[in-house]
């Protein structure tokens, strides 16, 4: 099961106020933990406000949603590449010990599909964009939402004041999901106005703690 989160970008000052103004809310089925989405953010908020000039919700919400996409794109074609090079391995060792007589012709014509079929998928996964749809996997885990999930574990809240980001375990798959006041806060004012405005991060959610100031 994955680590459902929704992104809410609103023109609210307040953060748990979110629903009172203008806002649009972004879905994500797995990778919703702060490890990966605060970094995300943190990079991503202040790249848009350098390029756009201003904050406004509309081509943010839309710029994100696009980059998650073509990250878990990207992710999906790493794994890929992976898997099909182990199976393509797995299954030219079965060929080769079958040539030398170790072990039972029976199965060379299913080693060999199966070793063919994992080049293709090697191909397509080096080969295909990011920005192309292949298969299944690459029409799912986002969508654009006008209610939080209630199996979201994270909300993370992009205002004016900053990048917000809160723990939803406690209301998780229950009529209060949407209840701001019992989220628990992950980031104070302070921490959420500077990876707003500078991309900063503190040092318990840096990819790499070793480099923290």
């Amino acid at each position: 099961m994955g680590t459902r989160c929704n992104v809410i970008f609103t023109e609210a000052e307040d953060p748990r106020k979110w629903k009172s103004a203008d806002h649009t809310i972004l879905y994500q089925h797995d990778d919703g933990y702060p490890d990966g989405m605060l970094p995300f953010l943190a990079k991503f908020v202040p790249t848009f406000m350098k390029y756009r000039g201003w904050y406004e919700i509309d081509h943010m919400s839309a710029q994100c949603l696009t980059q998650l996409v073509i990250e878990r794109r990207r992710i999906l074609r790493r794994c890929e590449i992976r898997s099909a090079k182990w199976d393509r391995k797995y299954h030219n060792k079965k060929l080769n010990a079958i040539k030398k007589g170790k072990e039972s012709m029976d199965n060379f014509d299913y080693h060999l599909k199966q070793s063919k079929e994992a080049y293709q998928r090697l191909r397509v996964a080096r080969d295909t964009p990011e920005t192309e749809i292949t298969n299944y996997n690459d029409v799912l885990g986002h969508c654009i939402n006008d209610f939080v999930a209630g199996d979201a574990e994270y909300v993370y809240v992009v205002a004016p004041t900053g990048v917000f980001a809160y723990d939803t375990h406690n209301v998780f798959m229950s009529d209060n999901i949407e209840d701001s006041s019992k989220w628990k806060s992950l980031l104070n004012k302070r921490e959420a106005k500077k990876c707003f405005k500078e991309g900063y991060l503190p040092p318990r959610y840096r990819e790499d703690e070793s480099e923290a100031a």
